[in-house]
């Protein structure tokens, strides 16, 4: 009876090791973003992950530079991005972002160190859904239309 349990026992135990894969990589996957040559470096920006994430080759690696959250200061926490487009303003590199009813611009032209270059925030009921760019136009498509951004200056 002993030699039985004990290798139904084993029997278990070989199961379980058979089934879970030891030491398995989990790999995450980025379907949107924008990517752009800056200075001979290629820059590629994301929000996959609910974050602003700057991403640089380096070599035959792609580094995460940075990682940004939208801070949303009415609330006092921080809200997810949802879209982001890159572009060459006057040799300097930016990257526009939207977040629930707010554009974001960053200056990211040391994609290590990216700070914030101006905001503009909508009503609460007009969400971004998506920022692209048409022509030297910046494009905000949200539930209630399409906004034209102008990107010449220091304001949107």
């Amino acid at each position: 009876m002993k030699k039985k349990i004990f290798g139904l026992l084993a029997v278990c135990a070989i199961a379980v090791f058979a089934v879970v894969s030891v030491g398995r990589t989990n790999y995450k996957a980025y379907y949107s973003g924008d990517a752009i040559n800056y200075q001979g470096n290629l820059i590629i920006a994301s929000t996959d992950t609910g974050s602003l994430e700057i991403f640089k080759l380096n070599g035959s690696s792609l580094e995460r530079a940075a990682k940004l959250k939208a801070s949303n200061s009415v609330l006092d926490k921080t809200d997810d991005f949802s879209s982001v487009k890159l572009n060459i303003e006057n040799g300097r590199l930016f990257a526009y972002a939207t977040s629930a009813y707010t554009l974001y611009k960053y200056d990211v032209s040391n994609p290590a160190a990216p700070s914030l270059y101006t905001k503009q925030k909508n009503t609460y009921y007009e969400w971004y859904h998506r920022v692209d760019k048409l022509g030297s136009n910046i494009v905000t498509v949200s539930n209630t239309g399409i906004k034209v951004w102008k990107t010449d200056g220091d304001k949107l």
